[in-house]
């Protein structure tokens, strides 16, 4: 497997940009449709400024399944500007969450990548699961891994878009959150910055001890240092505090997931907790943080404004305070990294601003 630094064969690759309305952010700017095989033919790569979709197929990844990539790319992004992908949740929604994610975009300056995992191409086990194993349990090489299509698709981006940026962040809510956890686990080599894993449904639990995969990490392909390795970076567990509901038919109920909570918000309580004793245990330090969100249920639209405050909340520009009232007020981008801040305060969801 090639990681950093690795360039990727160029993938087959269509994008219908949209050009951006008088309101960047209007319905309007994101009317488009996944490419066809036709346009294929025809299209040249290119992710333009605005709403848009793209299709990419990883050369480099084993079998070569298309994905359908929802982006938005604010007008005059500079070459370093943060890339931030975000992983859809069982509805395999991605230009849902593109969309929903839009606003922290423009206000944060990101290029935004939402790519779909279709269910008949990446089925759970290939997607929540990152196809870590098959069909008996026993563990893939690393390169069949569902991961490596995050760190190519990276790549590929960056080629396309001049992109300078050295990492990414990464976002996952639901089945989306399984991706991104297992991701932190078991590839704390991969080229992420920051990693969010919301309101997921089970996990599996980074300690040897106790279940064997995907609900622990006995009989897995992860190993003692290559754990210890993740414990190091930084991982973001991020709870909904009105994800409580046991009934939910989304929510899977067995007697391993039983033992982690009887929700998502107790499941991943026990997720976090799990992790302080096993990094105190192996005489690490851990980096990961457990966050919850009031008021926020399982929708990934309540979740957005608290992830997108965890990823940019230590944006450097907002340490460059004047010495004094008297001193030269901030500048433009400062107060916009600030207003951004406060609309994106987790404790102003469902506040009229």
């Amino acid at each position: 497997m090639r990681l950093p630094g690795g360039t990727p064969r160029l993938a087959e690759s269509l994008v219908r940009p949209t050009a951006p309305s008088s309101s960047d952010l209007s319905p309007d700017v994101h009317n488009d449709a996944p490419p066809t095989g036709t346009d294929l033919a025809t299209e040249p790569p290119r992710i333009g400024p605005g709403a848009g979709s793209f299709r990419f197929v990883d050369g480099l990844s084993g079998e070569r399944k298309p994905l359908t990539v929802w982006y938005y790319r604010p007008p005059r992004l500079p070459a370093a500007a943060p890339v931030v992908f975000v992983m859809h949740g069982v509805k395999r929604d991605a230009d849902n969450y593109r969309d929903t994610w839009m606003a922290a975009a423009e206000l944060f300056g990101f290029l935004l990548l939402c790519p779909k995992f279709a269910k008949k191409d990446y089925p759970r086990s290939a997607y929540q699961l990152g196809n870590l194993a098959d069909s008996a349990g026993r563990p893939l090489p690393q390169d069949e891994w569902t991961f490596n299509v995050i760190e190519h698709l990276f790549d590929f981006v960056k080629e396309t878009t001049g992109n300078t940026s050295e990492r990414y962040h990464i976002y996952g809510h639901s089945a989306g959150g399984q991706f991104v956890h297992r991701l932190a686990l078991f590839m704390p080599e991969a080229r992420y910055e920051t990693a969010i894993t919301a309101n997921a449904g089970w996990y599996t639990m980074p300690t040897f001890a106790g279940s064997k995969f995907p609900y622990g990490l006995k009989g897995s392909a992860g190993t003692p240092e290559t754990l210890k390795k993740a414990f190091g970076r930084r991982l973001v567990i991020l709870l909904g505090e009105r994800d409580t509901d046991a009934d939910d038919p989304h929510l899977r109920k067995s007697t391993a997931t039983s033992r982690q909570g009887a929700n998502r918000f107790e499941r991943g309580q026990a997720f976090h907790a799990t992790a302080r004793e096993e990094a105190e245990s192996l005489g690490v330090t851990l980096n990961w943080r457990l966050h919850t969100v009031p008021g926020a249920a399982h929708l990934q639209q309540q979740m957005m404004p608290a992830a997108a405050r965890a990823i940019f909340a230590n944006d450097e520009r907002l340490r460059q305070e004047p010495a004094s009232p008297a001193e030269t007020a901030p500048s433009s981008t400062q107060a916009l990294l600030r207003r951004a801040l406060a609309r994106f305060d987790p404790r102003n969801i469902g506040r009229k601003r």
